[in-house]
């Protein structure tokens, strides 16, 4: 690892931060398109058929672009982060059957908090009190924009600590293996693969056999087809391999925070998409969001880092 050093250097950690905003755009378009898939289907099924068309159109790109080592490592590190990942969204689906989408938004948010927390308590890195109080700041516009009411802990809030554990290993894990990837996309399309070899999987045991006759197979109708193609195909082969490639050049603590703005975007889109309301104290919630992420990479308790080619 070198500091990064020169205009071509700055520019590319700068168009890594531009995709990581595309990224979070796109899952906030995610929640809509959730939305839409589960008119008919549950949760379970909702995430399976999700990931079986993420594997289907992961599979030739992962034959075409053909740049890793056929070595059984690949794999390996291919098994264990799609697993953190799977883990995550399982505990997120078991989080929302028992708690409030409001508590479960704000609670998954924390993964942001348990990345830098992990990398302090194992000795990997030690942040200033400016960065830290920009997180607490971004968790607390989460807080307003949810319009979170805190109550008593429930078995679904701890099943969302869960989620929120998990998504923080995979953030880490990648970061830990980012030097060992040829291709991040590449990368990510294995994830997609494994994932969608295991999701179907669970789906059919929490959740019986699909049934497919709820789904108008126009992909231009707004309907659980189209939700399933946005979360396919651009939630999880698009923007999980911008965060593979974003996280070669990014320390995961900075990546982290910036996947926060899924929520804003999530509320603009379900403003326009679905009719949600957006009152002035989600819009403030919203606001102190995308100030407080902006200004974590202005730290001055890092310093940018790219890998030597």
């Amino acid at each position: 690892m070198v500091k990064i050093s020169g205009p071509a250097a700055k520019n590319q950690f700068l168009f890594c931060i531009f995709l990581l905003i595309i990224a979070g755009a796109i899952w906030g378009m995610g929640f809509v398109a959730l939305k839409w898939t589960l008119v008919g289907f549950g949760p379970f099924w909702s995430n399976g058929i999700r990931y079986i068309i993420a594997a289907v159109f992961s599979l030739p790109l992962l034959l075409f672009f053909r740049s890793w080592k056929r070595d059984k490592q690949f794999f390996i590190h291919g098994l264990v982060a799609s697993s953190f990942l799977f883990m995550g969204v399982i505990f997120q689906v078991f989080g929302l059957k028992y708690t409030s989408v409001a508590k479960c938004s704000f609670l998954t948010s924390l993964y942001a908090f348990f990345v830098p927390l992990i990398l302090l308590v194992t000795g990997k890195k030690k942040l200033g009190r400016a960065y830290w109080g920009l997180l607490l700041i971004c968790l607390f516009g989460i807080a307003l924009l949810c319009d979170l009411k805190i109550d008593k802990f429930n078995i679904g809030d701890f099943y969302t600590l869960f989620c929120a554990f998990f998504l923080s290993l995979h953030i880490l894990y990648l970061e830990k293996i980012s030097s060992q990837m040829q291709n991040g996309f590449e990368f990510n399309c294995l994830q997609c693969l494994l994932i969608g070899l295991m999701a179907p999987v669970v789906a059919l045991i929490f959740e019986g056999r699909l049934n497919l006759s709820l789904i108008n197979f126009n992909p231009f109708v707004i309907g659980p087809l189209l939700g399933f193609l946005i979360l396919g195909i651009f939630s999880s082969i698009i923007a999980f391999g911008i965060q593979v490639y974003a996280q070669k050049i990014i320390p995961s603590h900075i990546v982290g925070p910036f996947f926060l703005l899924e929520s804003p975007f999530g509320a603009l889109f379900g403003y326009l998409f679905l009719n949600e309301a957006l009152r002035s104290i989600n819009i403030l919630g919203c606001v102190i969001i995308v100030i407080a992420v902006a200004a974590i990479p202005l730290t001055e308790s890092w310093r940018p880092q790219l890998l030597e080619k």
